[in-house]
């Protein structure tokens, strides 16, 4: 927290960038509960995310995705942050 007052209910959005992939299992966060999307941010679960897909006899089934189609990451901090106070939060990628 970079500013002179108290941070509620933090939160911090990160895009997985172009020509990279996400590696499942990889994002860190302390204090924070990890959320993730398949859709640019419109939307966000635990892991493993699933999405709803129609099978071949036209059936709505859900699936697991794949960490190649997570295209964003949020960490919800559980703690206020003080003046001045940090959480470290990682995640790692593969190049394409």
């Amino acid at each position: 927290n970079a500013g002179d007052g108290l941070m509620t209910q933090p939160e911090v959005v990160d895009p997985i960038p172009a020509g990279v992939t996400y590696i499942a299992g990889s994002a860190q966060g302390e204090d924070s509960r990890i959320i993730y999307s398949i859709d640019k941010g419109a939307s966000y679960q635990d892991w493993p995310v699933t999405y709803t897909v129609r099978n071949a006899n036209g059936e709505l089934v859900t699936v697991e995705a794949t960490a190649d189609m997570i295209t964003t990451i949020k960490w919800q901090l559980q703690v206020n942050l003080q003046a001045g106070d940090s959480r470290q939060l990682q995640f790692m990628v593969e190049v394409n």
